[in-house]
């Protein structure tokens, strides 16, 4: 199944549009002044490296003619809150005893 360049250059802007809004979630002025520049380094590489293999098998669903529905994206859905929540806990989440 041939894939148009067309198609291509869509997916690979929303991919970025969609890295974009991350990253500037991320990148908030009081997220700034608390952070360290590495712990933002990281946090940014996590969310580029989780949204390139999102990319990645949404292209590949693409390839293979498989429908994207719920059953295809609960995979997508349960890495972001693996790989999130536990970033949020420590990182944006308000520490009451300190």
């Amino acid at each position: 199944m041939a894939v148009s360049g067309k198609l291509i250059a869509i997916f690979f802007y929303r991919y970025f549009a969609i890295c974009g809004l991350i990253i500037n979630f991320v990148i908030k002025e009081r997220a700034l002044r608390r952070m360290k520049g590495a712990i933002l380094f990281r946090l940014v590489c996590v969310t580029l490296l989780w949204l390139f293999f999102c990319g990645w098998l949404l292209y590949r669903y693409n390839l293979t003619g498989t429908p994207i529905n719920l059953r295809t994206l609960f995979p997508l859905v349960a890495s972001g809150i693996i790989v999130f929540v536990p970033l949020y806990k420590k990182y944006f989440k308000r520490q009451s005893g300190k």
